[in-house]
């Protein structure tokens, strides 16, 4: 995972240090070779190189430190900066087929991409024993992207595109049905890849219900 210098706190204004950077990265190696519970404050200083004192400079605990790091798992794969729905003018420039589409085709992108996958493993295996996780991954991950979607939805609703009563259910379920049909096999490694076209027909099929079920125009 390479950092750069690039902003990957959202409630911080300010880049990463090159000590935060190393920090981070240092963090993600380990948690996804050892998993989050096995690695310590003291583990992730030695592995960045800098002292337990400095790690503690930028992060309180484990909690918020994974949380840059999910941060940065985004990026790289194309998170939030590459979403669709983060598009210009997206009501009237773009017609909410093709949008739904590209947005389906992203999440799937992102979910069979094996760094994530492995986080996503090790926050499952963790959240039991450390509630914090999975919020924070859900808050980076599943979360932020259901609710690009209930506020695109809640744009189509206000231009008579679309009759949609709760745009956060109607959300949830286009991403499950997006998700459904591969997320599983692929946690549990009954799937390996997916290729560019079965990730386009299985967007397709759940823009097609979800068309279907919500009358869109």
């Amino acid at each position: 995972m390479a950092i750069g210098a690039i902003q990957i706190n959202s409630a911080d204004s300010a880049p990463m240090t090159p000590k935060q950077a190393s920090i981070v990265e240092a963090a993600a190696k380990l948690f996804l070779e050892r998993g989050f519970g096995a690695v310590s404050m003291d583990a992730i200083a030695a592995e960045a190189v800098v002292s337990k004192r400095t790690v503690y400079s930028y992060y309180q605990n484990k909690e918020t430190l994974f949380g840059d790091v999910m941060c940065l798992c985004c990026e790289e794969n194309g998170g939030q900066e590459g979403c669709p729905l983060m598009s210009e003018d997206l009501i009237t420039n773009v017609l909410p087929s093709e949008m739904l589409q590209k947005s389906g085709e992203h999440v799937l992108k992102i979910i069979t991409n094996p760094q994530v996958l492995e986080m996503f493993r090790v926050v499952m295996s963790e959240a039991g024993r450390f509630p914090d996780l999975g919020k924070t991954f859900y808050e980076f991950g599943p979360g932020w992207i259901i609710n690009q979607m209930a506020d695109y939805l809640d744009g189509l609703v206000a231009a008579g595109k679309i009759e949609i009563g709760d745009t956060q259910a109607a959300a949830r379920k286009f991403f499950g049905m997006v998700t459904f049909p591969i997320q599983m096999e692929l946690m549990l490694g009954i799937e390996q890849a997916v290729s560019e076209e079965r990730i386009a027909e299985i967007s397709r099929s759940a823009v097609k219900t979800f068309a279907a079920a919500y009358g869109l125009k």
